[in-house]
C-alpha cells in the first residue's frame, strides 16, 4: 500500500515539474486551460456564423414559398441535336448489347462512336 502513495506522489511530481509549478491537482496546467478555452470560444463563433445564413434562408413566410413561379417540367425542355443523338445511340447500344451479349467499355465506345458519327 505505501507503494501506492509513493507513485502518486512521483506522478504529481512529475506534473509539477512540467507545468513548471503550476500543478493544479487535476493534471492541467493554466495555459492548457486558456488554450481550450480558447479554442472552444473559436468554434462557436465559427458555427454561429456559418449557422446566420441557413437560419436566415428558413425565416421566409409560407405564401412566399408557395407562390414562387414554378419550373418548367423536363418535357417542355429544348434538347440540342447533340443531346437528341446521344440519346437514339444509347437506346441502340443497349438493343446491340443485348442482342450481341457485348461487355466492356472498349466496345461501348467503339459503338458510340460510330453511331455519333453515323
Amino acid at each position: 500500500m505505501q507503494n501506492l502513495g509513493r507513485s502518486r506522489r512521483f506522478v504529481a511530481s512529475q506534473m509539477a515539474q512540467r507545468s513548471n509549478g503550476r500543478y493544479s491537482g487535476d493534471g492541467s496546467t493554466g495555459e492548457d486551460t486558456m488554450s481550450r478555452f480558447l479554442t472552444a470560444v473559436l468554434a462557436a463563433a465559427w458555427l454561429a456564423t456559418t449557422a446566420m445564413p441557413i437560419a436566415a434562408q428558413d425565416k421566409t413566410p409560407a405564401t412566399e414559398k408557395t407562390t414562387a413561379p414554378e419550373k418548367a417540367p423536363a418535357a417542355e425542355k429544348k434538347v440540342s441535336a447533340q443531346q437528341q443523338r446521344m440519346k437514339t445511340c444509347a437506346a441502340k447500344w443497349k438493343d446491340e448489347k443485348a442482342a450481341k451479349n457485348v461487355k466492356g467499355r472498349e466496345a461501348y465506345r467503339s459503338f458510340m462512336s460510330g453511331c455519333l458519327k453515323g
